[in-house]
């Protein structure tokens, strides 16, 4: 081979090598880029996310403020008859509230995610083995736990609401769960009778 084909041969392999790596270095600076802008995206969306649990909150702490100010004299025989039920504040804007069957005040739900983490609060422990015992062999949950939220001691994240009326129990896995309980179990009351009932805060 000739020195001059030699060295267009050696140019040839150098020029190739050279665009090789000129492309292997944008791809790479593209997918740190896109890396980059991928995690900024991510951190806006917590953040975000963030900043709406934060504002919901603030949004339950006015509600709960607003309500505790015109609840003047609470009536609990009236309290009573609703205890451990759900009801929708619907002359308001359908807030919605549990009558805990326990100190008969009503506690606002808030968000589904806040209702999800009020019923973990809530919740009566029992064994697993109960709770499958009252689902599968006695049908119905006792009467004394007639509108409480019940929870497996031995399984996580596994919640029961048992309705008053019929003692049957709904289970509850998720905040979308629990929203899905104040649609199917709300009830509506006015606001006169609504405030006859002490505001609760957990």
């Amino acid at each position: 081979m000739s020195s001059r084909s030699h060295f267009k041969s050696k140019f040839l392999r150098r020029f190739v090598l050279y665009g090789f790596l000129f492309v292997a270095y944008v791809l790479l600076g593209t997918t740190i880029h896109n890396a980059n802008q991928e995690i900024k995206v991510s951190d806006y969306l917590m953040e975000s996310a963030m900043d709406i649990a934060k504002i919901r909150s603030q949004e339950s702490k006015v509600v709960i403020e607003r309500e505790k100010k015109l609840t003047k004299s609470p009536d609990y025989e009236f309290s009573d008859k609703l205890k451990g039920k759900i009801v929708l504040q619907v002359e308001s804007n359908g807030e919605a509230w549990y009558i805990d069957p326990i100190d008969l005040k009503r506690y606002y739900f808030g968000s589904p995610r806040e209702t999800y983490l009020f019923i973990r609060e809530k919740s009566k422990y029992l064994s697993g083995e109960e709770i499958f015992d009252y689902l599968f062999f006695e049908k119905i949950f006792p009467k004394e736990l007639s509108g409480r939220f019940i929870a497996n001691q031995d399984e996580d994240n596994e919640f029961y609401y048992v309705l008053p009326d019929s003692l049957l129990a709904v289970k509850i896995n998720s905040a979308k769960e629990a929203f899905r309980l104040l649609k199917d179990n709300g009830v509506g009351i006015s606001n006169q009778e609504i405030r006859k009932i002490e505001v609760g805060e957990y």
